[in-house]
Parts: structure tokens; sequence; C-alpha cells
């Protein structure tokens, strides 16, 4: 939910600044129990908005810029633009083993998910949530990683591999007549090289603002004058 200030601009409400605060212990390392690592590069929609500025995407992560030192990129209010930049990071090989975390309005994020080259994800983005997570990995060339090398087994069996396994190994061809001189001018060839692979995953943060705001001293037997004990000394009591 948001709460708009006295510009009419938008902004989170109690529980999502709480939720925002709790963000930063997902991320990080998993010796240390994060459940993801750190991120590289964090994406927040853009604030303008027709009539007014939407900061709830940007304030949402703002604590997760500020524990690991990341600017937040929030120049781009469309999907298109942001994909663009996006490719063009990973066209650079900039982005190999690392992680980018996107913070974008529900709506827009199955059409950003299908941009990004998710052929599996959802084609809906439930909107009454702010704890489901869309995660998309990509994989360059998948096919010559160690992990399909390893399935270049030789047998010597009259009867192959293992059954579970020959799909892994039989690769399926189609055969084609060459086309004519009439069409071949017509015929674009196709590109065979390496492509990247993308695998999708959906999970959920599960947030549990009690459990939270508890382990931060809000509550207590005797109970507490103030709340908000989650957020850093210098920024106050709510």
């Amino acid at each position: 939910d948001d709460t708009s200030d006295s510009s009419g601009n938008e902004h989170c409400d109690y529980l999502g600044h709480e939720r925002s605060y709790w963000i930063p212990s997902l991320f990080g390392s998993t010796d240390q129990g994060a459940r993801w690592p750190a991120p590289s590069y964090l994406y927040a929609l853009s604030p303008v908005r027709a009539d007014r500025y939407t900061f709830r995407e940007y304030e949402t992560i703002l604590p997760l810029a500020n524990k690991f030192g990341l600017a937040i990129n929030q120049d781009y209010g469309t999907n298109t633009d942001i994909v663009d930049d996006i490719f063009q990071l990973m066209s650079t090989g900039d982005t190999c083993g690392k992680l980018i975390v996107i913070n974008w309005r529900h709506h827009m994020i199955p059409n950003l998910a299908l941009k990004l080259g998710c052929k599996t994800c959802p084609d809906i983005y439930p909107q009454d949530s702010f704890d489901q997570v869309w995660q998309l990995k990509y994989v360059w060339d998948v096919e010559k990683t160690d992990v399909f090398r390893r399935n270049d087994y030789k047998t010597d069996s009259a009867t192959g591999p293992p059954p579970q396994l020959r799909r892994q190994l039989t690769k399926t061809t189609k055969q084609t007549s060459s086309p004519s001189s009439t069409t071949k001018k017509h015929t674009k060839a196709k590109y065979k090289g390496p492509l990247w692979s993308v695998y999708s995953t959906v999970t959920y943060q599960y947030f549990d603002p009690l459990h939270f705001s508890s382990g931060a001293g809000d509550y207590s037997q005797e109970g507490a004058e103030t709340g908000a004990h989650w957020l850093p000394i210098d920024e106050g009591e709510m």
C-alpha cells in the first residue's frame, strides 16, 4: 500500500517501509544465512507519473542499496527501455556471475519478464501481493557448460544409455530441401551460434512483520513507548 504526502506524491506506507528494512537481510553471504547473493545492480521504476511522483519502488529497495553501497537506477519508466539497458550490460559480459534486482509495478512485471526472454513466466503478477519474487537465471551457450559435458557418455552397449539419459543425449535434426532459385533470395539465414538460455522460478520473500519488528525490539511484556526500532538511529522513530 502507499501513502501520499502534502504534494500528492506517493510513498510506502508503514508496513512497506518495515518490509524495506527487512529486505536487506535476504541478500549477502549464504554462509551467514542470507537467501540470495549480494546484488551488483539495482533498478527501480522511474517515479515520474503524469500528475505526481511515486517513490514506492525506489523506497522499497533503498535500504538494500545502502547496505551494499549501490546506486539505484531509476531512469526508466518503460519495459522496453530497462530491457535495452540490461541487454546492453549482458552483451559486454559485465553481468556474468552477478545479480540484478528490479523493483517494478505489478501490472508491468509479466511483460517485463517476457521482454527479458522468459517464455515460462506467469501471465499475471498478483495485484495484492508484495511478497512474490520472480527469478530469472541466464546461462550462456548451455550445451557447452560443464553440466552438459558430463552428459556426453560413451557406451558400447547395443541398447545405448538408459532411457532417462536419452533425451539429454539425443539431438533432433530436421532435413529440408534447398530453396529454389526463385525463393532463395527471400530466405534469411538463421543464426546457429550460441544463445542465452533463460530459466524462471517463482518464489516468495516470506516477510513476517511481527517477527521482524519483535526482533528489532518493538515488543516486550512490559510494552514499548515507541516502535520502528528497525529504523537506523539517525532516521528517528515512528
